[in-house]
């Protein structure tokens, strides 16, 4: 995986938006706004803004933990499960 420095500033603070959420994860705008509303992208209001922890992209992308290769192993899930749902 290769992270461009528009990807590692977005990393380096706590929070991000659903859609940077989405391009780290590879998936669409769409798909990461339908993931977010099942729950499979954690979520929160910040002043009336939906934000995603970072702590929680960094670990569906596997880059803490030095036991795993970096990845998108969780994105395949949430995608095939959000587009089931929206058919």
């Amino acid at each position: 995986m290769v992270l461009t420095d528009d990807d590692l500033s977005v990393l380096s603070r706590p929070t991000m938006t659903v859609e940077q959420a989405g391009k780290l994860l590879g998936v669409s705008r769409a798909t990461a706004y339908a993931a977010a509303k099942v729950g499979d992208l954690p979520t929160f209001k910040l002043n009336g803004r939906l934000v995603v922890p970072t702590a929680e992209v960094r670990r569906m992308l596997r880059l803490d933990d030095p036991t795993e290769p970096p990845g998108r192993p969780v994105v395949r899930s949430i995608a095939a499960r959000t587009n089931k749902e929206t058919r």
